[in-house]
Formats: structure tokens, C-alpha cells, sequence
């Protein structure tokens, strides 16, 4: 037991304690000695002030212990104190303040009876009954784990029954639990009733995954001791789940076939047989296959194909934020729609993880600008002259121009192919090209201007994609010369001036090779296909040779001066936008403009331009990037720097045998860069350089896996995780108002709001189910429900999906517990045992009423002893005056 109180709010305590010195500083400075001056009828005074000098004095220090008791007292009741004692047995006359935590994770859902019973439902009953033990005058926070969608106070519950109503309300979320989350959670409930002793319990399943990391003692300081209730079903479990669904290619292409690869898992004690997966494309059913699934197996992967029409581009063409999918050039649809996509399995006994949801981007044309050493109309394949682009534009897009089976019209490719040369080409005409395109693919180039390095430095700063692959007539020399630039370049790392090796056609004779290094690649997402295993994958990288290659510059030197040149960069440009901002206001308030004014007006506007490009038609607003980081606070702005440049840096993607970067990315302002150490193709013929074998293998396959990729990254994100808060960006329109419909057998609208200057947003609450969400813009004046077809202006689907690993039903055990568990603060409890309520308790929480009524007591002894002085003056005058 501790004999020294808690506060509440012990600042109270302080200052009371501080003001307690007030009535003593003025006592004292009352104390001050006056000038002694000789005056004879003083002496007649004496004798009368000797006699009251004593009470004088005692009257004086009553009323300051007074005073200073009353302040004192005062702050201590406004600070609450208590005491806290440390009892075993349980005191049924003492109010507890009971933290509820209830795991309303996905695998809380589980069915774990044949009627539907789930283990959500028996958290909730232990809960109820829980709350209906607690003493009288407890306090209920009832804490959702995973947060809740339903509206549920974070404030402690005073009556029991709104604690029960709270438990009702709490569902299954598509989200992910953990024992971190949980002490968080409990760390700030226990601060909002702070005068009653705590009792923390968790009901959960306790899943394995839950308690990752859980070793660390440092987590629970914050909280009391927490009981663990195992809440887990008795028997041994069964799930199939839909763990991954995505398209192989990234973008779907129109009136091609799309492959979509879907990954299934199984746990449980025997195979599952004869299970139905379905595709649903757009709401409607497009293809069902059966399989049987193994317990234990792993991953599953099965592919379906889907060929989307141009009716589906049609039909979905507003999706783009109210942007018609319809280029202005009248050449066919180049801006992205999105279909919904749904892969679902029959119910089994966890029936939120049988379906999962894609957005799917689709596109009829995209843009791709390719620039190498020969031009479009030089290229003769009969008679072996190439590009060094020419297979990357084969897979890509195999033919220009294809009839259907159904139709003798033709119809375009999904990669508009604008393929130029580098010696035809003004930086000029290079902006115009690429202001539209997706991507960027330059092959073989000698070495480019200083001109047209500062045109794709704006394009990648907005957003584009660059690819740089050697080959041709590369001369690493002059491009790292010219396109470095300590960073400020477009090359993602400085290059050796002098390439390793020699390529076919330069030394015959004594050709010497080198090959992929598999272990450096296999983890990245670029060069894993699907279907495929590692022994495949191995197989199919180890068959190009490799003759000549660049060497890139990724040392930790060359990274930490790229670090310190992007943060010098970044702080002139938010130098330069202040004083630009400044000068602006300036000019602003002068009626007329001077020729200096004018002169740096102009100045501002051409440095604006190069620091804040804003031509490309796609890309996002750079400026209003700057502009939010800049009116961040001094701190948070540094910080924002410092990321900023250390996302800057290269990154090696795969490397060959003998240790040479093979691909190095590197993220310049909104887009990002690849390098390619060595040529893209090789075959016979004057024009090509035969630095590899790449092109005449399967191996080349995955460029257009990389190429697709990064196309489809300069596409809108369209499919989130199931979280509290979704940020969606709308197009500045005052005249519109937008409405979110959620899925479910019912539909039910919420009115968004967009809020922003720059950029316009709408933020979406408690996305904790998996589905496809419809974001919707309506005309301001449509406000009946009947007129809203009318006046619809685009509909833009979003897909929401859960942690797959949380569908993975292993559970925690109770041996494994006390293994993983060197904190005594946390108790596990069996289905069996009963929560306990014994622990510490809180006394004397009533004690600031008795603190404020002797406060009052305090002030009405000061007021009578000075009135009882005063009558006792007055009739000492009276008298001495009679």
C-alpha cells in the first residue's frame, strides 16, 4: 500500500501550492519597518498600542495560516487526490474502471458452431458478463481492437447497460488485430477515468500472428496488468480463403485477353474437394473452375482470362474522375477506365474471406514514346536495320493494327507506339510527344543534348517513366557528362566512362560472357511470373549471355552526396518560392509595374516553370507538393526533406555474376527512372550492337512485365486496404457535390465533402469491409433522390480488401504464452476460468468534496474572526473615547 496520494491532475496540486505563497509575500512586505520620528503626544500612545501589539500579531498569523490552508486545500481539490492500495481479494464496495477490449479482427468471424455462432458473439457474452460482476458506481470503456465502424464512445460507459449496448454494436472488421494495438488501445482508456482502479482484459482468439514481437516489456509500461481471455474454438479448425488477386500485366488491354491470377489457401484437417472459384467481372459472372486444395500445401495459384470489350470502356468512360476516356485528338480512348472485379468461393464457416476485389484499370490506347538511333522510317527489318527498341515494341504491342473475329474493322493496340530517333529531335518536339505519354523508353542512344536531358527531367519530375538501356552506340561517358548532373540529371547513378566487356561485333574472336545473378533478382516483383517456380525462373534467367555492360556508380559515397545535393536542392526551391510569393504580393499592390518588376516577373514565372513543370497531362500538381511542405512547421518541413532525398536514391534491382548492376531505379520528384546496363536487343544487321543475347530468349519477357508496370504505376490508385481513414483526390469543381455508396445488400449514401485549395479531396471513414465502394459526383442542384440519375456526373469505383495472413486460423496456446510472456503484467484466462476482478484499488476518490467543503470552512473562520476584530476596535474606541 502507498501512504502517498495520487492526483488526478496533480498540476493542481502544484500551483495551488504556488499561490499558497501569495498571503505569505504580503505579509511579510506588511512587516516593512517605518522611520522612528520623536513626537511628544506619542508617548501617550504608547502604553495603548504595547497592550494590543500581541493580539495584533496573533490576529495577523491566524489569518495567514488561514489563508494559506485555503489556497492550499483548494488546489488539492481540484486536483483529486487518492490512494492506491495493492489487495488480493476482491472489495465489491469499491468502483472499478473496466477496459474492455474486444478483437473484432476478420478471423473473429469464424463460425465455430453448426448454427452460425461466431467467436465474435461468444467475446461479446464473456464481455456482457464481465460487466454485469463489476461493483456498483464502475466505469465500462468498451474499445473495439480493430475500430468500428458503428458509432461507439471512447468515453467510459456509467451504466451498465449502454456498456452491453456498446458490445452489440461491435462487428467483424476486414482487418488485422495484434497484441501492440491492443496496449495501445488500452494505454488511452485507462486515461479517461484515471480515479478508479483499472482492470484491462482483451477478449480475443488469440492468433499466432497477433502476438509477433510481443518479447518486448517496454509495450505494457503504459498500462496495468491486462487479462488475456482466450476465446478460440475448441475443435480444430477449417478456412479457405482467397489470399491474392491481381492481373499478370498490371493494365488490361481492350479486346484482348487479360490473365488474372488469383492465389487461394486451405487450412484445415483434410482436403477440401470440388471447390467452385468464380470471376465476376462488373457485377456479372464470367468464368467458374474447380479445384481441390490440399491442407498444408502453400499457396495455391489458378489464372483466369477475361477479354474486356470496348463497350466496358464505353460504358465505365467518367470513372476517370469526371475526365472523358476519350482523347481530344479524336485517336481512340487513352485515359484509363475502371472495372470491378470479384473472385468468390462457396461460404464455408469464415464467410468474409471468400471473395476478395480488384479495380482494374483498362485502356484501349496508351501513349509509350520510344526514342533510339533509328527513326521510324529508316527501320527496315528486310534489310537488318533495327532500333534498339524494336523487340520492346513487339511485346508491347506484337501488331499495329488487328481485325476481330467478329467485327472487319481494325481496332488499336493497347500501346500507341510513337517511335522517333534521337538525331531527328528538338526538345521542343520532344515535350509536345511526351506530354501525353505514359512512358518514355530510350535504347542505343549515343549520348543526348543538355536540352533534351532538361525536358525528361520535367517530364519525370511530374510523373513519367523513364527507361535507359544501353546498347547502340551508348557512350556512358557523355551521358553521365551530360545527364548526370550531380543528381539533377535523369540518370539514375553516375557511369563508368568505360563499359566492362566487348560486345559481339566489336571482338568475335574472343567473346567472354557473363550471366544474371538469380539470387539478386528473385525477390523483386519485376522478374517473379506467375506459374512459374524458382526452379523455372532460375532455368529461364541463366540463358542469355551477357557480353557488355555499363557500370553504375551505387556506392554509399555516391548515395550520401546525392542525399546532400537533393536537400540543398529541395531548400533553394522552397527559398525560391517564398521570395517568388513575396515579390507576387509586391507587384500586387502597385498600381503600375515597372520594367524591373516586369523583368522578374518574368524571371519568377521562367524558374517556376523548370522548379514546378505543370505541361505533362497526366501527372499530378508538383507545385502544390512544394506547397504543402513548405507551409509545414520548421521541424516537420526538415523532415519532409530528409525523406524526400533519401527516396531520391538509386536502388539496384538485379545484378550480374560478376557483381555489375544489371537495373537501377531511381524516384526523381513524382516519377522515376530505370536504367538498363546493357542493349535490349540483339540480332543480325548493320544497326545492332550484340551486347547480349536477351532479345533471342524468353528471358526478354520481362520487360514487358517492368514496361507494363511502370505504366500502370502513372495510373490512379483505385485499391486500398481496409482502413479508418482513405484520402481520395476529386477534380476542383465548386459545383459538385459527391456521395460514397458502400457494398452491401443495401445501399446507403453518405454525403462527402471536399476540402483542399490546390488539390481537392474527399476523405472516406471507416472503409473496414472488404467490397467495392462507389465514389459519385452529382450537379449541386440535384438534390431529389429522383433527379440524381439525371444529373450524375461520374461514378469511380474503389476496391477495398483485408490482410490475407489474418484468414491464416493458427492460435496461440496457452504453453506457448507463458513461453513468449516474461511480462507478469499480462494473465492469460482459459475458456474455462473466470476474469478476475481482484487487484489494486483506488481509495479516498471522494476526498477533493471534504478538501472543498474545509476550503469553504477555512474562508467563513476568516471572515469571522475579522469581523469579531473589527466589533472588538470599535468598542475599544467607543470606550477609550468616552
Amino acid at each position: 500500500m502507498s501512504f502517498l496520494p495520487s492526483f488526478t491532475t496533480a498540476a493542481f496540486a502544484i500551483a495551488g501550492l504556488c499561490c499558497a505563497l501569495g498571503p505569505v509575500i504580503i505579509h511579510l512586505l506588511n512587516r516593512r519597518r517605518f522611520r522612528v520620528v520623536q513626537w511628544a503626544a506619542m508617548d501617550f500612545l504608547r502604553e495603548a498600542i504595547k497592550r494590543n501589539r500581541r493580539i495584533m500579531q496573533f490576529r495577523d498569523l491566524l489569518l495567514l495560516l488561514l489563508r494559506v490552508a485555503a489556497v492550499i486545500f483548494f488546489g488539492l481539490a481540484l486536483a483529486r487526490p487518492y490512494y492506491s492500495a495493492s489487495e488480493e481479494e476482491y472489495d465489491a464496495s469499491a468502483p472499478l474502471h473496466a477496459v474492455l477490449i474486444v478483437d473484432n479482427s476478420l478471423s473473429m468471424g469464424y463460425q465455430y458452431e453448426e448454427f452460425g455462432e461466431t467467436l465474435l458473439d461468444r467475446a461479446k457474452q464473456v464481455g456482457k458478463q464481465f460487466v454485469d460482476e463489476l461493483p456498483k458506481g464502475s466505469r465500462v470503456s468498451v474499445v473495439p481492437l480493430c475500430g468500428s465502424g458503428e458509432a461507439i464512445s471512447p468515453d467510459p460507459y456509467r451504466r451498465k447497460e449502454d456498456a452491453v449496448d456498446a458490445l452489440d454494436k461491435i462487428e467483424v472488421v476486414d482487418r488485422a488485430g495484434s497484441i501492440h494495438l491492443a496496449a495501445s488501445r488500452a494505454s488511452t482508456a485507462c486515461e479517461s477515468a484515471p480515479r478508479l482502479a483499472k482492470r484491462v482484459v482483451l477478449l480475443s482468439d488469440q492468433q499466432s500472428e497477433n502476438w509477433r514481437g510481443a518479447g518486448s516489456a517496454k509495450q505494457f509500461e503504459a498500462i496495468p496488468s491486462m487479462q488475456i481471455v482466450d476465446v478460440s474454438p475448441e475443435t480444430e479448425v477449417e478456412n479457405t480463403w482467397v489470399s491474392g488477386l491481381a492481373i499478370q500485366d498490371g493494365v488490361a488491354d481492350v479486346e484482348t485477353p487479360t490473365t488474372f491470377v488469383v492465389e487461394l489457401r486451405h487450412r484445415g484437417p483434410s482436403e477440401r474437394k470440388d471447390v467452385q472459384v468464380t470471376l465476376w467481372v462488373d457485377g456479372a459472372h464470367s468464368e467458374t473452375k474447380t479445384v481441390s486444395l490440399q491442407p498444408g500445401e502453400g499457396t495455391r495459384e489458378i489464372t483466369f482470362e477475361h477479354t474486356f470489350s470496348r463497350d466496358d470502356v464505353y460504358r465505365h468512360r467518367f470513372d476517370s474522375n469526371g475526365e472523358s476516356a476519350a482523347d481530344e485528338t479524336g485517336q481512340g480512348y487513352v485515359r484509363p477506365v475502371f472495372v470491378p472485379v470479384k473472385v468468390s468461393l462457396p461460404t464455408d464457416r469464415l464467410p468474409e474471406d471468400d471473395d476478395r476485389h480488384l479495380i482494374v484499370p483498362v485502356v484501349a490506347s496508351l501513349p509509350v514514346v520510344f526514342l533510339d538511333q533509328v527513326s521510324a522510317a529508316n527501320e527496315n527489318p528486310q534489310k537488318g536495320i533495327y532500333g534498339e527498341t524494336f523487340h520492346l515494341r513487339k511485346l508491347l504491342a506484337p501488331r499495329t493494327r488487328r481485325v476481330t473475329a467478329t467485327s472487319s474493322r481494325s481496332t488499336d493496340e493497347l500501346i500507341r507506339i510513337d517511335h522517333i530517333s534521337s538525331n531527328e529531335l528538338s526538345a521542343e518536339d520532344l515535350r509536345e510527344r511526351i506530354r501525353r505519354a505514359r512512358l518514355v523508353v530510350i535504347g542505343g542512344v549515343a549520348a543526348p543534348s543538355d536540352e533534351v536531358v532538361d525536358v525528361l527531367r520535367e517530364y519525370v519530375l511530374q510523373g513519367g517513366q523513364v527507361v535507359l538501356a544501353g546498347g547502340g552506340r551508348f557512350d556512358p561517358a557523355r551521358w553521365s557528362e551530360l545527364a548526370w548532373r550531380d543528381g539533377a540529371g535523369i540518370l539514375p547513378a553516375p557511369l563508368s566512362p568505360e563499359p566492362v566487356g566487348a560486345s559481339l561485333q566489336e571482338d568475335p574472336a574472343n567473346a567472354k560472357w557473363f550471366y544474371l545473378d538469380f539470387n539478386s533478382l528473385k525477390h523483386h516483383d519485376y522478374f517473379v511470373l506467375a506459374g512459374n517456380s524458382e526452379e523455372q525462373l532460375t532455368d529461364l534467367y541463366s540463358k542469355p549471355l551477357f557480353f557488355k555492360a555499363v557500370s553504375a556508380d551505387v556506392s554509399d559515397a555516391t548515395k550520401s552526396a546525392l542525399i546532400d545535393e537533393e536537400k540543398k536542392r529541395l531548400a533553394e526551391v522552397f527559398v525560391f518560392l517564398e521570395e517568388s510569393e513575396s515579390r507576387a504580393e509586391d507587384r500586387a499592390d502597385k498600381s503600375t509595374l515597372s520594367k524591373d518588376d516586369e523583368s522578374t516577373q518574368a524571371e519568377d514565372e521562367q524558374r517556376l516553370s523548370r522548379v514546378a513543370p505543370n505541361w505533362l497531362q497526366f501527372g499530378g500538381s508538383l507545385l502544390a507538393h512544394y506547397e504543402q511542405a513548405r507551409r509545414l512547421p520548421d521541424e516537420d518541413r526538415q523532415a519532409w526533406i530528409e525523406r524526400e532525398a533519401q527516396r531520391s536514391t538509386p536502388s539496384v534491382l538485379a545484378r550480374f555474376d560478376n557483381g555489375i548492376p544489371f537495373m537501377v531505379e531511381r524516384n526523381i520528384g513524382q516519377g522515376r527512372v530505370l536504367f538498363v546496363s546493357t542493349g535490349v536487343f540483339t540480332g543480325s544487321g548493320a544497326t545492332l550492337s550484340g551486347w547480349n543475347t536477351l532479345s533471342q530468349t524468353h528471358a526478354v519477357a520481362l520487360f514487358d512485365r517492368v514496361l507494363r508496370a511502370m505504366m500502370e504505376s502513372t495510373l490512379p490508385q483505385r485499391n486500398f486496404e481496409a482502413i479508418e481513414e482513405i484520402v481520395f483526390n476529386v477534380p476542383k469543381d465548386g459545383d459538385t457535390r459527391y456521395q460514397l455508396t458502400r457494398p452491401g445488400a443495401e445501399e446507403v449514401r453518405e454525403d462527402l465533402f471536399a476540402e483542399g485549395a490546390e488539390i481537392r479531396s474527399v476523405t472516406i471513414q471507416n472503409a473496414l469491409t472488404r467490397g467495392t465502394y462507389e465514389v459519385t459526383a452529382y450537379e449541386a442542384g440535384g438534390e431529389q433522390e429522383s433527379d440524381q440519375e439525371d444529373v450524375k456526373r461520374w461514378v469511380t469505383p474503389l476496391g477495398i480488401n483485408g490482410p490475407a495472413e489474418e484468414s491464416d486460423l493458427i492460435y496461440l496456446t496457452r504453453d506457448q504464452f507463458d513461453e513468449r510472456n516474461s511480462e507478469q503484467r499480462l494473465r492469460w484466462v482459459g475458456r474455462d476460468e473466470s476474469i478476475s476482478l481482484a487487484g489494486s484499488q483506488v481509495r479516498g476518490q471522494n476526498w477533493w468534496k471534504y478538501l472543498a467543503l474545509a476550503v469553504l470552512l477555512l474562508l467563513l473562520i476568516e471572515m469571522g474572526m475579522l469581523a469579531w476584530f473589527s466589533a472588538a476596535r470599535q468598542t475599544t474606541n467607543t470606550n477609550g473615547n468616552s
